[in-house]
């Protein structure tokens, strides 16, 4: 099957039928303006698709003015199957021209995480501790629309001690990138004899010097126990042009029946969100805005993570298995879905052209 007709067919089994039938024709409009087609700005966009200046204006400003558009997404994401209680997401903040989007993506070991989840502020933060009340009021919303919680992976800048107690109270399995200084309860080998007469007490101490006696070590935090799992030492660094990590990783995990290398494997995943948003910048235009509201850039960002869902099925499909890995020197499966459909689109027009100009 086509690129084309397979899109089709996504897309009225996988998008349509979740959308309100009010907003049908407008949701319909957003994926031909900002869904297949390269970013320019909300103007440009939706004159591509309707002639009329004004109409084509008033029917963008309808799209992302609408409240209650977003909640289509939610309806899509959850008849998707995309997240389950086994799948890892990952969590990470991404600045697109003055908007700071908080994003959840699933790890797919393909090279590019799905994004699935994405609302935005901006800075200056007005009150102090709204950004860390913004992210856990993302989460609870995000397990509030599933029905469940997935497992969360994050890098360091999510020490956030609200959302940790929330994570511990109610057992979502979450894996944090911890600073080498960040102090910590160690939980000592319980097993050695203790000296008569005294109590043996947990120290705190530094989650390196930790890592100097063991490399999966227990802790205790907020009165719950976890693990701290410690990365070997990285290779050295023989191409300094190549970006390489250069440090160990410090670990902080809820879940105690995984072995270390799962836990590092799932940590060294973490980073498929960041190529996904490389793609979405740069191959579908992302980069430069002019957006007033958080409103319009959130809804913008929904329909361009719906093209990334639409080149993940694709490739299920047609591809390469799922778990195939995935180099640097490969392009993306989802720059080979958009280049693919660009082009399937490009030719079809171009050759109605040469069909139109040629003599009879």
């Amino acid at each position: 099957m086509d690129i084309v007709a397979q899109t089709k067919e996504f897309v009225t089994t996988h998008f349509l039928p979740f959308v309100t039938r009010k907003q049908l024709s407008l949701f319909t409009f957003g994926l031909q303006a900002l869904c297949f087609t390269p970013y320019k700005s909300l103007g440009s966009n939706a004159r591509l698709i309707i002639e009329n200046v004004n109409t084509a204006n008033a029917k963008m400003f309808r799209l992302v003015g609408k409240k209650t558009m977003i909640h289509n997404f939610r309806k899509i994401l959850v008849a998707s199957g995309l997240v389950n209680k086994h799948s890892y997401v990952n969590v990470d903040f991404s600045t697109f021209c003055g908007f700071q989007a908080l994003v959840f993506a699933v790890q797919t070991h393909m090279g590019r995480a799905l994004p699935v989840w994405n609302n935005s502020l901006t800075y200056p933060i007005e009150h102090a501790g709204s950004q860390n009340i913004f992210v856990l009021d993302e989460i609870k919303a995000f397990g509030k629309t599933l029905g469940f919680f997935p497992r969360f992976v994050f890098d360091r800048g999510f020490w956030i001690p609200c959302v940790m107690k929330f994570f511990l109270r109610e057992k979502i399995p979450f894996y944090l990138r911890i600073k080498a200084g960040q102090h910590l309860e160690w939980v000592r080998n319980t097993k050695r004899r203790k000296k008569k007469g005294k109590k043996r007490k947990n120290k705190k101490l530094r989650a390196r010097v930790i890592g100097q006696t063991t490399k999966d070590a227990r802790i205790t935090l907020f009165g719950y126990h976890l693990r701290l799992i410690i990365s070997p030492p990285p290779p050295k660094q023989i191409n300094k042009k190549k970006k390489q990590n250069t440090q160990r990783w410090y670990i902080l995990t809820n879940d105690m029946q995984a072995t270390r290398e799962e836990i590092l494997t799932v940590y060294k995943t973490r980073f498929e969100i960041e190529e996904a948003f490389r793609d979405i910048k740069h191959i579908q235009d992302l980069k430069v805005l002019h957006l007033k509201t958080i409103q319009s850039f959130t809804i913008l960002l929904w329909f361009a993570t719906l093209s990334l869902w639409l080149s993940y099925w694709r490739e299920s499909r047609t591809h390469k298995k799922e778990g195939q890995k995935v180099t640097r020197k490969i392009r993306s499966f989802f720059r080979i879905y958009w280049e693919e459909l660009q082009r399937a689109i490009r030719i079809e027009v171009l050759q109605q052209l040469v069909g139109t100009a040629s003599p009879g």
